[in-house]
């Protein structure tokens, strides 16, 4: 006869210490198989290796003729409860189904809903809100409704009453019988495994102790025991003896699901996109009409004097100076929010609240899975940050158009390390990288809120620095030395005495450093003399007129812009890319050890 399971010389170590030691036997399809075993004998462990959420140390284990869980059609071939029966609590019962109907192709429509009715529940009630009872329910129905060839039970009916126990154990015999489905029913009640089971497997010490079919294991013992047996007498004889406690306790579908889980945070996101269209949207054709009304627009030349009146008149307006500075704000909030709220708990929540368990025994392997949840919501992720970005871009075109935002000693340009950020693409890449470092983060820590935390310290940190040390590096800058005529009433004294004359005649440029220097090349020093100690600003700024200065600009010119936005973006993108496959090597690589 065919095995449906065929373990040889299987073993699992946690550290040092085994769960699970030379296992082998072969059980064979068509049947109902009773695991039992004290605690810590190994019973969850072997029922992870069958499903492949756990990977063997030592030895082999096929299911149905392959490795377990190794593609979406083996996994279809396998329906798996886990023993606290994992559900999506805010899902709805009639979520669950679609959930079903949609990650497995078998998926029996029929039989999930004809059994929610029969058990009398409301498919528009939430999981959350269900009993012990009924949660156990609803995730025996998902994975007999997937059609599965092997149907693995971990504890099914010990949350369930004596009357509902009765009724699955019939369920499950039914099911056998009509659709040829081996199954595999771990429990400590005997009487349930009488009733239901026809082989057995009996784990102690980590180690198989008996296997066979039932009444073939009856009847040697009751032969060998020379008296009239049951089946519970058979198990507690192998199970009563001694412990070794050194031994450890042990596509499409896709997107539905991922939208599901992730509509709350969309719709958070689509509402403050929404905000945002409506407010600069009102304001923006008014602050367009004020800079073409300046004679900006069609300025060619010596356009300095229009840009300072344009720009002094938006300053002084109560509004525009506001709106300014909350979007660059909010694009640099962006990419943090994105990174604590989407990326960090992506994983994180799943694993706290046990779903992987569920998710990971639907008809799609977890490369897949991952691969989806990370392709749709970076997407939503970049598609929100650039949509903010466009509209903040657009809104302060008109200002970075006249060299920037007014400040005390110059402009704040689009190229400038504070505005950066907040125009054009950029914020997409920051987007992406803020997302799936986050998810790396959750990926490695396994835990939300510190998850989130080191998200958002890594994140700033990024944001932070970047400006200072590794843009000024993408390209190399240009350097401009010219006289210079020094007035102490617009020039800045350094602490040291060193001067920075405002540069003119450079709009939208990212001036890095201005000096003012010696015509011997050295940086200029304000000197200690009298007609700068004692005397008038006029005779200071005389005697500075007689030291031949002149300004040496080392800068980026206005435009490399463009460039150094796609040098940046083009390096986050590669670096998210880095993070999600490593992310997705990691899921696929590991398995739950919980």
């Amino acid at each position: 006869m065919t095995a449906i399971i065929k373990a040889r010389a299987l073993g699992k170590q946690y550290r040092s210490r085994w769960a699970l030691i030379d296992c082998t036997l072969s059980i064979p399809a068509g049947r109902v198989v009773g695991l039992v075993g004290p605690n810590g004998a190994g019973k969850t462990t072997l029922l992870h290796l069958v499903t492949g959420l756990l990977t063997p140390t030592a030895g082999t284990i096929e299911v149905a003729g392959c490795q377990p869980a190794a593609r979406g059609t083996q996994l279809a071939r396998v329906g798996f409860v886990a023993q606290d029966t994992p559900i999506y609590a805010a899902f709805s019962i009639a979520d669950h189904l679609r959930l079903g109907a949609h990650l497995n192709p078998g998926w029996d429509a029929k039989l999930g809903a004809d059994r929610i009715r029969r058990l009398g529940l409301d498919p528009a009630s939430k999981a959350g809100r269900l009993s012990g009872g009924q949660r156990a329910q609803l995730a025996l129905t998902l994975a007999i409704a997937k059609r599965p060839e092997l149907l693995i039970l971990d504890e099914p009916v010990a949350s369930l009453d004596p009357l509902a126990r009765r009724d699955f154990l019939q369920d499950l015999t039914d099911a056998v019988a009509e659709h040829h489905m081996s199954v595999v029913l771990s429990s400590h009640m005997v009487s349930d495994l009488e009733r239901a089971c026809d082989y057995l497997v009996v784990l102690t010490a980590a180690h198989v102790r008996l296997v066979g079919e039932v009444s073939d294991l009856l009847a040697a013992y009751r032969q060998q025991a020379g008296m009239q047996a049951d089946l519970e007498d058979l198990v507690l004889a192998y199970m009563s003896e001694p412990t070794d406690h050194r031994l450890f306790n042990g596509g499409k579908p896709m997107i539905w699901l991922t939208w599901r889980q992730f509509r709350a945070q969309a719709a958070v996101a689509a509402a403050a996109l929404a905000a945002f269209v409506v407010i600069l949207g009102v304001t923006g054709p008014d602050l367009a009409h004020a800079y073409a009304a300046s004679g900006l627009a069609s300025c060619r030349a010596n356009c300095s004097s229009l840009a300072s009146t344009f720009l002094s008149q938006m300053k002084s307006d109560a509004v525009y100076p506001l709106l300014y500075f909350a979007g660059g704000a909010a694009l640099y909030l962006t990419p943090a929010l994105i990174g604590i709220f989407w990326g960090a708990p992506l994983i994180t929540r799943e694993l706290e609240a046990g779903t992987l368990r569920l998710a990971w025994n639907q008809s799609v392997t977890r490369t897949r899975w991952m691969a989806a949840k990370l392709g749709l919501i970076g997407l939503v992720a970049m598609a929100t940050a650039g949509l903010l970005s466009l509209m903040v871009t657009w809104w302060s075109g008109p200002i970075d158009q006249a060299g920037g935002f007014p400040v005390t000693m110059g402009q704040l340009s689009r190229f400038s390390p504070l505005v950066f950020d907040a125009r054009g693409f950029a914020p997409v890449g920051y987007a992406a990288f803020a997302f799936t470092l986050g998810v790396t983060v959750g990926v490695l820590t396994r835990r939300t809120v510190p998850a989130m935390a080191i998200a958002l310290a890594c994140v700033a940190i990024v944001q932070l620095g970047w400006p200072t040390v590794v843009r000024p590096h993408l390209i190399p800058p240009a350097t401009a030395t010219s006289a210079v005529s020094v007035n102490l009433s617009t020039a800045r004294v350094g602490h040291e005495g060193e001067l920075a004359v405002p540069v003119t005649g450079m709009p939208g440029a990212w001036i890095i450093s201005n000096q003012t220097i010696t015509a011997s090349g050295k940086v200029f020093v304000l000197p200690d003399v009298a007609a700068c100690n004692t005397g008038t600003q006029q005779q200071c700024n005389g005697f500075l007129a007689s030291q031949h200065l002149r300004r040496q600009i080392t800068y980026q010119p206005a435009s490399r812009f463009w460039a150094f936005q796609a040098y940046e973006t083009a390096i986050l993108a590669i670096l998210s890319l880095a993070l999600a496959g490593f992310c997705v090597w990691w899921i696929r690589s590991r398995r739950l050890a919980r």
